[in-house]
Order: structure tokens, then sequence, then C-alpha cells
């Protein structure tokens, strides 16, 4: 959904996706505290689902959505303000700083409604039920593919929206999505999972959720903060550099995508096998998907090394722009050769991070990720854009890669303390050794 959102858009104008990709990673910037936040009903439910405790599974879910419409209430107005303000520090154009204010308002409903539908698409993969998650992911996409054409282009008796049409295309598309998922979650006859009996509001589990549900929203925030203030700082390379940076990021996507989902898959089994205290099993969990992680990154780096122009090809339009798509291209290809090495400490780092959060291990590895950020990212990135004043290729290099490789080092160094295995997410006492 989100690499055809781009294409779309750089084949109307490449100013537009110049524009979608900063805009984008400074909203996803913004939401990404709360977004984990909610999100963390998975492990425990995960952990409950483990124990056989159904009850609390629905519990846990319901008041997850509690919290969450709470964020949501806050997030609408007060993430278009936020937004708009910092918005103006890039060193961009005009033009591409006005389209970036039009897509990022646009976007603003999402992030409520991102928050709202996370406590259920966490239940449903805790509970296993994952092929209803990716066919209600799938069917929201498959959507949002027309929309997307509709409302960019100006089709089917549209107007012609451009980069606000893309915005508008993702807030229909997570507005089904959400919709969907809240009326599988109540409308279920899986009789070990009483939704209508448990919708009680328990402040012990919004206590639980806040003591570990928010070391890993901050753990997002500053990595994503991080992230922006980069993106912001390539901006002062000028916009070829930019368009490169942003093309490289939205190709990239076929890397990250999968991976997000498995560290996700990685949170959840490691919390289902400790709730079934079966911890040996919970400690081979991340390696496994490491392992499948490298073989997909493995066929990835074939397309980046021999078929990077099929790839380019998707985003070059006809149009008129100010911006050289031969010279963007060139850098685009190099930083995508630099991606096939990070991508491998980037799986690293997330599928450790998800086996971590899946056992309430939170705090630590918060402290680490600022440890970092503000050691290795954050100079990294000044060093190298502001007074080295590096080729993009090259800042790339040494405010992203660098990171991310000692980023995955010290969260490995954590996962292999065994810290994690000490701490106790839900009450295990009284479950059934398997």
């Amino acid at each position: 959904m989100l690499l055809t959102n781009r294409a779309f858009l750089a084949r109307h104008q490449l100013e537009d996706v110049t524009a979608a990709v900063p805009a984008g990673q400074l909203f996803f910037t913004l939401q990404v505290f709360f977004l984990v936040t909610c999100s963390f009903i998975g492990p425990l439910v995960a952990q409950n689902f483990g124990k056989k405790d159904y009850a609390a599974c629905v519990r846990s879910t319901w008041n997850g959505f509690y919290f969450s419409c709470i964020v949501g209430l806050i997030l609408i107005p007060v993430l278009p303000w936020i937004g708009g303000h910092l918005l103006e520090y890039g060193q961009l154009s005009e033009s591409i700083r006005c389209r970036q204010l039009d897509y990022f308002n646009t976007l603003a409903p999402c992030a409520a409604l991102s928050c709202m539908e996370a406590p259920f698409y966490a239940y449903f993969t805790a509970i296993g039920r994952t092929k209803l998650v990716g066919a209600v992911k799938i069917a929201s996409s498959l959507l949002g593919l027309p929309l997307n054409y509709i409302l960019i282009f100006g089709k089917c008796g549209s107007p012609e929206f451009g980069i606000t049409g893309a915005a508008m295309a993702a807030a229909g598309t997570c507005l089904l999505s959400t919709v969907s998922i809240t009326i599988l979650f109540i409308t279920q006859r899986d009789a070990r999972f009483e939704v209508w009996k448990h919708l009680q509001f328990r402040r012990d589990i919004i206590v639980k959720l806040i003591t570990f549900g928010t070391p890993g929203g901050f753990q997002a925030l500053a990595r994503n903060s991080c992230f922006a203030f980069v993106i912001l700082m390539f901006s002062s390379l000028g916009d070829q550099a930019m368009a490169a940076a942003s093309l490289a990021m939205t190709i990239n996507h076929l890397s990250f995508i999968p991976l997000l989902g498995l560290c996700d898959a990685t949170s959840i089994l490691t919390g289902k096998y400790i709730g079934e205290r079966r911890v040996e099993v919970a400690t081979m969990i991340p390696f496994r998907a490491i392992r499948l992680l490298m073989l997909y990154f493995g066929a990835i780096a074939m397309i980046y090394l021999f078929a990077p122009d099929r790839l380019l090809r998707l985003f070059q339009s006809d149009a008129s722009t100010a911006l050289d798509f031969s010279l963007v291209a060139e850098n685009v290809k190099i930083i995508l050769l630099v991606q096939i090495v990070q991508n491998v400490f980037d799986g690293i780092r997330f599928v450790i991070m998800g086996s971590l959060r899946g056992a309430g291990d939170t705090r630590v590895p918060l402290l680490l990720v600022l440890l970092t950020n503000g050691l290795v990212q954050i100079p990294g990135t000044l060093i190298a854009v502001h007074l080295l004043q590096l080729p993009i290729w090259a800042a790339w290099i040494g405010s992203i890669t660098v990171y991310v490789f000692v980023d995955a080092m010290v969260i490995l160094w954590r996962r292999q303390s065994g810290a994690w295995q000490k701490i106790r997410l839900i009450e295990l006492d009284n479950a059934p050794a398997s």
C-alpha cells in the first residue's frame, strides 16, 4: 500500500514524493509513542493466552481499547498543531513545504484510528488468528490502491488532489481497517472468549499497560525522533538529495514492512511461551526468526544488486519537474547497496527488541536506545551533514548505517544477558508447567 502510494505520487510529480516521505516520517514519529503503548496489549494477551486465562485476554483488550480512545481524542487536535510548527524548520523549497503541510494535516485522523484498532489487532495476533489479521489488512490495502489512483490523478470524476489525495486515501483505508477489526472482535463466536462479559474498566490493567507499555513507546519515539531529525538534516543538502533519500526509503519498505511483522510475531510467540512456562522455547524464537528474515533479505539483496533500474522506473514521471531524476536515481542506487548490509543489522535489532517486549523487558532497552541515539546517531548526523557536508549516500552511512550497527549490538547484548527472564508481566504461579 505504502509503496504504491509513493509510486503514484512520484509519477504525479517527483516533488510530491519528496514532500510525502519526510512529512510521513514526522507524522509516524509523533504518533508512534501512543501506537506502541496501545499495542502492548499484545504481550499481555499472549502471556494470558499461554496461561489459558481467556477472560483476562478479553479484559486486557477492552481496557486497551478504552485507553486508545482517550489517546485518539488527544491526538486529533494536537498532532496538526505540533506537526505544522516542526515542518517549518525544514530547509526545502516553499513548494515542497506547502505540500508537506497539506499531506500531514490530512493524515491526522489516521493517528487516532491506528491507536483505536491496535488493541484488537494485537488481540487476534496474540491468540494466533494471524490469517484474519492479514486478511483485513490486505482487504483494506486493496481498497487503497484504486482510491490512491483516483484521488491523486483525478480519475472517475474526482478532482486531481495530488499529494492531498494520497493522504485522503490513507485515511479512508485506515477507517475501513478500524471498523472491520472492531466488528470482528465484538462478533467473534469462540466460546472461550466471552467478549460481552468482560467489559468492565480495570485500573490494574491500565496501570500495567502504562508501566510496561510506555517504556516501549518512549523507545519507539526516541528511535523515530532521531530518524526524523536525520531526515530534517538531509533537507539541508538540497531538494535533489532529499528526493534520493525519500525514494531510497520508499523502495526499502520492501524489506522494512515484513521486518515489522516478524518483530511482532517474535514478541507474541515469546509472550505465549513464557505464559506456558516454556522459557527454553522462548529463548530460541528470535534466532529462528532472524534466520527466516535473512533468507528474505537475501532475495531483496539480489533485486537491489541486479535490478535497481526496474524499481526506479516505478517512480519516474513524465511530468515537468525541477529535479533531475537521473541524478536522483544514481544516488538511490548507491544507498540501496548500503541498505543490503544495513538491513541485516536492522533485522537483528528489531527481532531482538520484539522478543524483549514480549517478555516485558522495556525499561532497560529504552535507556540503551537513548544512549545510542545521543552518542552515535545525532553526533554522526551533525558531522556528516553539517561539518563535512558529504554527498547524500555518504551522509546516509554516517548518520544511519553506523547507528543501526551499534544499536543492534547493544540490544543483542541485553538479550544475551538473560535479564528478561526475571521479569514478571503476569502472575504465573498457578500456570501449569509444560
